[in-house]
């Protein structure tokens, strides 16, 4: 088997390489974009923080279905819902100041 056993570790584990590379990949997308159109609010925030949520829901959903990884896959997907919760606590802190 190429993947190897369906473990929920192997997704959690999965999910912290995942979430950060993802995200500075649409980063470094983003400011390739900003450099060729000339615009620095292509990818501002929340909209790439969006777009990584989705991608990131999109492996979590191919590892569930289509690769049949049902643990692993909801490793990764835990791992997405405990970095949005984050991210959206952390900016209403900052926004509110509490």
């Amino acid at each position: 088997d190429v993947v190897g056993k369906d473990r929920l570790l192997k997704g959690i584990v999965a999910g912290w390489v995942a979430v950060p590379a993802v995200y500075w990949l649409l980063e470094r997308i983003g400011s390739l974009l900003s450099q060729a159109f000339g615009n620095p609010d292509i990818f501002r925030a929340p909209r790439i923080q969006l777009y990584a949520l989705a991608i990131l829901i999109i492996l979590s959903r191919i590892l569930i279905v289509n690769l049949k990884l049902e643990e692993t896959g909801k490793g990764v997907l835990l791992v997405v819902c405990l970095s949005a919760f984050g991210y959206l606590f952390y900016s209403y802190k900052i926004r509110h100041g509490f």
